[in-house]
């Protein structure tokens, strides 16, 4: 069957000869019913329909004549006859007239393709042309705008010139337009205007004599010469400290035995090179107070009390309102650690937030009180918060977008950066929030590490880090090639700039990987709690590296929401932060008492 036309259905009716048939066409007695007739059926607007059929199948009679002659001559061409038969029909049975307009079709489309395409390529080329030339004449155009506008600068400096200079020569040009017949007066008394109110007399400088009495405090000398603020300001030499003396006794002169330099241990001269304002402010304390001008180096100490040493006084110059104060000597000390762990308190809900995986942190080393957050565990986003209440409300103040994803909730941010484990890897990376950039950069060679896709969360992350009074850590699985062959928890300290580790401050703990939830560090410590995804767990394992030993402290640890995927400590505060299935919760540490 053949057919042409899009939309063609046809269909072969074919009516072949019976058996009876064939033997009476065969004996000779055939009737008028003994044909075989092929019809055509089809439908369709734009339809041509043929019907064609092997002889075979129409007429059996000539089939059963073919094998009979076959037999009698060449009995070794049966199979072969069968096998041509079969061939026969199969070919009868193909459309291969549709089979043929299916491949024209094709070509067509083929061939439209090619057209189409090159025919965008050219429009698309030129396009590139013509936008590439645009922007060269737009650039051409903004150097001509460049130079107009250089040129204009250079106009208007020259006009500004221009006034100042006619500004400065107005006085003397005022002075020489004066009344008729009054020009020699003027000439005569260049300072003076005839007919016109004269101006007022500048007064003249006259050197400051300091004054013998001693400067009230509260009160500033009104003939002191007022002077801009930090643009001409005085300069202190020298500060000398004295030992206080009774009322009675005390004198204000330079050569009193009461006001000689004291001992290393009671007093300093303190030598100074910096500016101060003319006017001194008086600060008083409980015991002396100390006086400061401009015009003179030396201190003068009174007491209302008895004898006692002189305070350590430290001088802070402010160049804001370029004043400055006295304050007390105060030592930062850095955080103290507090030692073992005694107990960790139920945990406080500070917030929901977020899917059932993440980490949020604060910065210990910094002075203000911003949140970051990851949501998951597996990202390049970094939230950040300005303090605990828009985090609440969820005013999130800056986004960063990491370079390289992040994988795991392990990650930490200390002094101004964020260290994360990129993902798929074995790096570690810095990432400096102020300047958005990777800061550094390292490969642990040790770790083993699990590169394929986490599509579950496995408890805990391959590569943590922590941060805890002494500084930056991190935590990730090893062989121990030394005696057990397994792969245990490996804690080392970090170098916070460049991620470099050393043998030295490198432990390896009896601690199994996949045997705990998650971990922390506090006072060079590990703690291990044993479970996650249940409610009641325990801190169950501890390693100290100050001693090189290990410990079962089997403390209560609470995961209210039975799915914590966080927790790390935090020095400045004290207490541990954890992402407990989208719930934020802090945990109070209770330290042995020493």
């Amino acid at each position: 069957m053949t057919s042409e036309g899009s939309d063609c259905r046809c269909k072969c009716i074919m009516r072949p000869l019976s058996k009876d048939a064939c033997s009476r066409i065969k004996v000779g007695s055939m009737r008028v019913e003994d044909f075989y007739t092929v019809e055509t059926v089809s439908s369709g607007t734009d339809c041509k329909c043929s019907c064609t059929a092997p002889p075979s199948s129409l007429n059996p009679c000539e089939n059963e004549w073919k094998m009979e002659k076959l037999k009698k001559q060449a009995p070794e061409l049966l199979k072969l006859q069968s096998m041509v038969d079969l061939l026969e029909g199969t070919l009868y049975s193909m459309d291969l007239m549709k089979v043929h307009s299916y491949i024209n079709k094709v070509v067509s489309q083929m061939n439209n393709l090619e057209e189409t395409i090159k025919t965008n390529l050219t429009r698309e080329n030129d396009f590139m042309k013509d936008s590439v030339i645009n922007l060269t004449n737009q650039l051409k155009r903004y150097d001509n705008y460049s130079d107009i506008m250089m040129s204009i600068k250079k106009e208007i400096s020259s006009l500004g010139l221009q006034l100042l200079q006619k500004d400065a020569a107005a006085p003397d040009s005022k002075v020489q337009e004066t009344a008729g017949g009054k020009t020699k007066e003027a000439n005569k008394y260049p300072n003076k205007k005839v007919g016109s109110k004269p101006p007022p007399k500048p007064p003249k400088e006259k050197p400051v004599k300091p004054k013998k009495d001693p400067v009230k405090p509260g009160k500033p000398d009104p003939t002191a010469k007022a002077k801009a603020a930090g643009h001409q300001p005085g300069v202190i030499r020298g500060i000398t400290y004295y030992k206080a003396a009774k009322i009675d006794t005390a004198e204000v002169s330079g050569n009193s035995k009461d006001e000689r330099p004291r001992s290393s241990e009671e007093g300093r001269v303190v030598d100074l090179e910096t500016t101060v304002a003319t006017t001194s402010a008086p600060t008083t304390s409980t015991t002396t107070t100390a006086t400061t001008t401009a015009s003179t180096a030396v201190s003068t100490t009174t007491t209302t009390g008895p004898e006692k040493p002189a305070p350590t006084i430290l001088l802070v110059l402010d160049n804001s309102d370029n004043s400055s104060r006295l304050l007390p000597n105060r030592a930062v000390k850095d955080v103290e650690c507090e030692g073992t762990i005694a107990s960790v308190e139920l945990p406080e809900k500070q917030h929901s937030y977020g899917r059932n995986e993440g980490a949020w942190m604060k910065d210990p080393v910094a002075k203000d009180s911003k949140i970051y957050v990851t949501n998951y565990y597996y990202g390049n986003n970094l939230v950040e918060f300005r303090n605990l209440e828009n985090f609440k409300q969820g005013r999130w103040s800056n986004l960063y977008k990491l370079p390289y994803n992040w994988i795991g909730t392990g990650h930490v941010v200390y002094n101004g950066a964020f260290y994360y484990n990129r993902a798929f890897t074995k790096n570690i990376i810095k990432y400096d929030l102020k300047m958005r950039y990777v800061a550094a950069w390292t490969l642990l060679h040790d770790v083993v590490y699990e590169d394929t896709t986490p599509w579950k969360w496995r408890g805990h992350s391959d590569i943590d880090f922590a941060v805890d009074e002494s500084g930056l850590w991190v935590i990730y699985p090893a062989i121990d090639y030394d005696y057990s062959q397994q792969e245990v928890i490996v804690i080392s300290k970090l170098d916070p700039g460049d991620l470099s580790v050393k043998k030295e401050t490198t432990w390896k703990t009896g601690l199994k990987r996949n045997s705990y939830g998650n971990c922390f560090i506090i006072c060079g410590v590990l703690y291990a709690v044993d479970v996650y995804n249940q409610k009641e767990g325990e801190v169950s394992y501890a390693y100290d590296t100050h001693t090189n030993t290990e410990a079962t402290p089997k403390l209560a640890f609470t995961n209210e929401y039975a799915f914590t995927t966080q927790i790390d400590y935090n020095p400045k505060e004290k207490v541990l932060y954890a992402w407990d299935n989208g719930h934020q919760l802090t945990y109070n540490v209770n330290f042995v008492v020493q």
